[in-house]
């Protein structure tokens, strides 16, 4: 994600709004969204306060509020919760994968 932003950002970047989420908003969506703030504050250090994208925003009661108010803005159209039996082997799986992440020289390394 810090390649794909912040290598080359441009004067659009700061005209975009980028708006983070989870199904609740309440662990990834936010953590997600303190990392970009941050990166964006070290790379900008020398500019302060100018940032590559000044407004950011964590979706007030994640995907799981959102849905039923504006489906049709939704791909797919459907909404499975995430603690959903069907999906508990997934869940598993990534929740194991995700307790695996490191942080290495401010790169975030996945391992699983």
């Amino acid at each position: 994600m810090t390649e794909r932003y912040f290598t080359n950002p441009t004067l659009e970047s700061s005209r975009q709004v980028v708006i983070f989420h989870c199904e609740f908003s309440s662990k990834r969506g936010p953590r997600m969204c303190r990392y970009v703030r941050k990166t964006d504050r070290t790379l900008n250090k020398q500019n302060y306060p100018k940032l590559f994208y000044p407004e950011i925003y964590i979706l007030h009661g994640g995907y799981k509020d959102f849905y039923p108010q504006c489906p049709e803005l939704c791909v797919p159209q459907n909404y499975i919760l995430m603690l959903d039996p069907l999906f508990e082997g997934q869940l598993a799986h990534w929740q194991k994968v995700t307790k695996q992440v490191t942080a290495d020289n401010g790169q975030t390394t996945v391992r699983g």
